[in-house]
């Protein structure tokens, strides 16, 4: 394979969604829509937005009732606002939401790409691959919110990893990839990373994005925190890509992320002032919650407006840059 092969499948690896994703309109970001489907869900994660707890307004938002299927016509229209649209569907559990497979087959039939963010544990996923096998033309991906390993997936997400489930969606070439939270207990794995994100690689998982942990507040949450003990774990997964070719393009984070995620660590984020207010999140994420309320990343958490997003930059922050 040539130099410009190799750069194309890298490229087309880091992608979100599927190669087939329409074009960006000229100087128009991509638009990622996050819309919490429902608030239920069978597990305990400690870290969950779908628990009792939840630790943004998007969770919470989310307990007024699953998303109702007269508002379909609504959402489709939304999506047709951006020239390249592209849809996550979460919770809480999306499987959890009763006409989730109808929803996916009028969204395919709209041509909308969409995303499923599971936990993968759920029963309903044996009926909804058949469903989607039906489907003639799917424009569809799959994220599994895991650990990376059983012992964590245990002790924080109370199930075992979905491995089988992580070969049937492999089998039927869903761009499968993984959304782990980093987080300190992370850390006894350090030296073992990448012989763990190569055998995620062999199982076909394109792709994993680490999203730091929101602590909120949470007593739970906040023993699970990044902080400067961290930095070795941060610098492994930054490195990846140079120390260890054959994973070159499975970690999806940009080296903006871990640099200002090292800044946040080392409470050196005065220097990277100029990158922080050049984010753009706020106008490459849409997030809804079920009752179909339109937030960006500042209304979400309630931050001030008007006010440099350099002055309250934090983990929740960084949890969303690219």
């Amino acid at each position: 394979m040539t130099d410009s092969g190799e750069e194309t499948e890298k490229a087309s690896e880091r992608s979100t969604y599927s190669a087939r994703d329409s074009c960006k309109a000229p100087n128009q970001p991509q638009k990622l829509i996050l819309l919490s489907l429902t608030s239920r869900c069978a597990l305990g994660c400690v870290y969950c937005r779908g628990s009792e707890r939840p630790y943004d307004r998007l969770g919470a938002g989310s307990h007024r009732g699953d998303f109702p299927r007269e508002r379909w016509d609504w959402l489709i229209s939304v999506c047709r606002r951006y020239a390249s649209p592209n849809l996550l569907l979460t919770g809480g559990e999306p499987l959890q939401y009763p006409e989730l497979a109808d929803l996916l087959e009028r969204l395919a039939l709209e041509d909308i790409p969409v995303r499923i963010h599971s936990n993968g544990v759920h029963a309903e996923w044996n009926r909804l691959l058949k469903r989607i096998d039906r489907m003639a033309d799917r424009r569809l991906g799959v994220t599994l919110s895991l650990e990376l390993v059983d012992e964590l997936q245990q002790r924080l997400r109370c199930s075992s990893l979905p491995l089988a489930l992580v070969e049937e969606l492999a089998a039927r070439d869903l761009n499968l990839q993984l959304k782990v939270v980093l987080h300190n207990e992370l850390l006894p794995w350090v030296e073992v990373l990448p012989e763990v994100l190569r055998e995620w690689r062999s199982r076909g998982v394109s792709s994993v994005r680490f999203q730091t942990l929101a602590p909120a507040g949470q007593a739970a949450l906040a023993r699970l925190r990044l902080d400067r003990s961290c930095l070795r774990l941060v610098d492994t997964l930054s490195e990846l890509d140079i120390a260890y070719p054959d994973l070159a393009g499975l970690v999806r984070n940009s080296p903006e992320h871990w640099r200002l995620l090292r800044a946040l660590l080392t409470n050196s984020l005065p220097a990277e002032r100029a990158s922080i207010e050049a984010c753009q999140v706020a106008r490459t994420l849409l997030f809804m919650n079920s009752s179909g309320e339109e937030m960006t990343c500042r209304s979400l958490w309630q931050r001030p407006e008007g006010v440099p997003c350099s002055e309250f930059f934090d983990e929740t922050c960084s949890g969303f840059q690219s």
